[in-house]
């Protein structure tokens, strides 16, 4: 009986690690979970004219990151690492000729040189060096 309490607090604190409760109250996960792009260097992000949101999302099951970038899909492999470290690798993206595509490649950029990330509620930030953040996402039902 003992070793069964074990295991399970022993599971809940794993499934902590990766996740938070938003003020709704419900498990909000670094994977798994749309997160929709809000803020990109400090400036407001809106839907692209054909009003596609940019987005990422982080597929626990390979380790694979895909998304749009408001214009663009694209994918490519993630890492995680103890405290709170990200990388993104082996990204590859489609190439249509869209308008705006500068807040697209700063968006990519972003993934580019982001090193770690901060994560509370439904909220997550894209972080380089302890520095402000990259880029500021919400997490989407979508």
């Amino acid at each position: 009986m003992k070793k069964i309490f074990m295991l399970s607090g022993i599971t809940l604190l794993l499934a902590a690690c990766n996740s938070t409760k938003n003020s709704s109250g419900n498990n909000v996960s670094l994977e798994d979970t749309r997160w929709k792009l809000v803020q990109l260097n400090g400036k407001e992000v809106v839907a692209g004219v054909d009003k596609r949101e940019a987005f990422i999302q982080l597929l626990s099951e390979n380790s694979r990151i895909t998304g749009n970038g408001g214009c663009n899909v694209f994918n490519g492999t993630y890492e995680l690492s103890e405290p709170n470290r990200i990388r993104f690798s082996r990204m590859a993206t489609t190439q249509m000729a869209c308008p705006n595509l500068d807040s697209e490649s700063e968006f990519f950029k972003v993934l580019e040189n982001a090193d770690s990330y901060y994560l509370r509620g439904d909220t997550l930030q894209l972080i380089r060096a302890r520095m402000a953040p990259l880029a500021i996402l919400i997490a989407s039902n979508q």
